[in-house]
């Protein structure tokens, strides 16, 4: 699909039956065998992909930051507003995600893989799309942006919005039957 050039919508309908494929691959792949995995390393290991994409969110908004504060306008108070607010956004999402110890669902019913694993592209892609609404900010400061002020609030809250709902339906999923440790 690289080498053809394609409309825009004819590519995105090609693009919906590989997606497709890429995401029944492993769970086909875990019908035909049943694969030994540690539900305490498998948390680990989305947590850490958390981390790296909350690390983009913050390289996002300093790399926004260098281009605001570098131009004409140098420091003011707004740059350092969407300083403190791109950090503070960042650390409450850490701390939402991580103050859910996900490894216990996984542990207690392992039928949950599967919503645990493909439930995180709904946290991933907030995440990364809070930080462009941040970079978005930085453009509006600057007064490169093209959208006003409305859509730019927009462009942060709507993904922090989304992740905020990807992850409480995750963790209704996940612990809508008690495990043995929240049980009385």
């Amino acid at each position: 699909m690289v080498l053809v050039d394609l409309p825009v919508v004819t590519t995105f309908l090609l693009f919906i039956p590989l997606f497709a494929i890429e995401l029944a691959g492993p769970f086909a792949a875990e019908r035909k065998a049943d694969t030994p995995w540690h539900p305490h390393h498998i948390a680990e290991r989305y947590g850490l992909l958390v981390i790296i994409t909350l690390g983009e969110v913050i390289l996002g908004t300093v790399a926004a930051l260098n281009a605001l504060v570098h131009g004409e306008a140098g420091w003011s108070t707004d740059a350092v507003l969407l300083a403190i607010s791109g950090v503070g956004l960042t650390f409450g999402c850490w701390w939402m995600y991580f103050s859910v110890a996900w490894s216990e669902p996984l542990a207690h019913h392992r039928g949950h893989s599967f919503t645990f694993r493909y439930g995180h592209l709904a946290v991933f892609g907030p995440l990364a799309a809070m930080g462009a609404g941040l970079h978005v900010a930085a453009y509006q400061l600057e007064g490169e942006a093209k959208i006003g002020d409305t859509g730019t609030v927009l462009s942060v809250v709507i993904p922090v919005a989304i992740f905020t709902l990807a992850l409480y339906g995750l963790y209704s999923v996940l612990f809508a039957r008690p495990t043995p440790s929240t049980c009385g």
